[in-house]
């Protein structure tokens, strides 16, 4: 992804957060704070799913639910001497406990991620290409605004791991609760 294109999409998503916090709050106020939504759709940003991923949760109790997941891309890398390309998809699966009550939340994840990789490069003129799969460890650590109708916000801390390493991440995602 190159960086205007980033920069882009970023704007974007930040300005949908500002149109619609208003709205959310006003149909928030509508409520009372022992309803919750037991649904939502988002998209995150960086998280499980590196660069983006696409979400459906689903609140089985007021403390507890399920996130499934998708994740596709593919970057072209080019710092002048190395040309490569890496396609990626991931299919992120995570529990969640939720601490509070009303719309804020402090959420405490943990679950996987089916991930394919495929790579291909040349490398000072030595071609290479490679292709993997695998399972990853995700966790979360973050904050989740979660109202019964409207805007749906999450930040935090979403580390990825293996057996022999973790790599410190975050994601922040937006949405609609239902």
């Amino acid at each position: 992804m190159k960086g205007r294109s980033g920069r882009t999409i970023a704007v974007l998503i930040i300005l949908g957060f500002v149109a619609l916090a208003p709205l959310s709050a006003a149909l928030a106020k509508k409520k009372t704070s022992n309803e919750y939504s037991h649904n939502a759709i988002f998209v995150e940003a960086l998280g499980p799913g590196v660069l983006y991923s696409i979400d459906y949760d689903h609140r089985f109790t007021r403390n507890l639910s399920v996130r499934v997941g998708y994740s596709s891309w593919n970057v072209p890398f080019d710092p002048g001497f190395f040309n490569d390309e890496v396609k990626f998809k991931g299919f992120p699966v995570a529990v969640n406990y939720l601490y509070g009550n009303g719309l804020n939340h402090l959420e405490l994840g943990i679950g996987f991620e089916p991930a394919f990789i495929n790579s291909r490069g040349n490398f000072f003129n030595r071609i290479f290409a490679g292709s993997g799969s695998g399972v990853l460890g995700i966790a979360t650590i973050g904050y989740r605004f979660q109202p019964r109708y409207g805007l749906f916000f999450r930040i935090g801390f979403t580390p990825l791991f293996t057996f022999r390493r973790i790599a410190p991440y975050g994601g922040l995602s937006i949405g609609a609760a239902f």
